[in-house]
């Protein structure tokens, strides 16, 4: 099954359901049954991100749960977002959009409620042609920054490929 992610704003839980609300009135209820729908969790401060989170996975409006990487400016780990939604026996399926650092790819291992997870991480590297480090620590990660979209700009594949399997490791 397809899934459609609606449309949100970084941060911000009232532009998040303008966008929902136009979203669902051009939606229709036979195109509804053809698709999944993911919905990203939009706040910006703690207390409101976890009642919005706990809103979220109760509406049986949305199948999945997103969390993006942008939750770490807020929650303090992934693992806090995890305990929370196990404390209070939430259940529904979660797509990690982007991580902190590798390190939670191993981490989200432990959730069978995390299903899928996306990043760039990558392809971000490759782009500055850098291997990604192989590190002990989460704390020794150094992020980079993705590219504007430049279809002009080279990609060295080779790099990208290699770094894949350096973060499936």
């Amino acid at each position: 099954t397809d899934v459609i992610i609606i449309p949100d704003v970084l941060f911000n839980k009232e532009k998040s359901d303008i966008l929902e609300k136009e979203f669902f009135s051009l939606l229709n209820i036979k195109e509804k049954k053809k698709y999944k729908l993911l919905k990203v969790v939009s706040a910006n401060n703690r207390k409101d991100y976890l009642k919005e989170l706990k809103r979220i996975m109760k509406n049986n409006k949305y199948d999945i749960v997103g969390i993006s990487r942008s939750r770490s400016m807020i929650m303090d780990s992934l693992l806090q977002v995890m305990i929370f939604i196990k404390n209070n026996n939430l259940k529904k399926d979660i797509h990690l959009l982007g991580l902190e650092n590798p390190f939670e790819i191993e981490e989200a291992s432990n959730w069978k409620m995390i299903k899928t997870i996306d990043f760039g991480m990558p392809i971000n590297y490759a782009f500055k042609n850098k291997k990604i480090p192989i590190l002990n620590k989460a704390n020794e990660w150094k992020r980079i920054s993705g590219e504007k979209l430049n279809t002009k700009k080279k990609l060295n594949v080779n790099l990208a490929k290699e770094n894949i399997k350096i973060i499936k490791r």
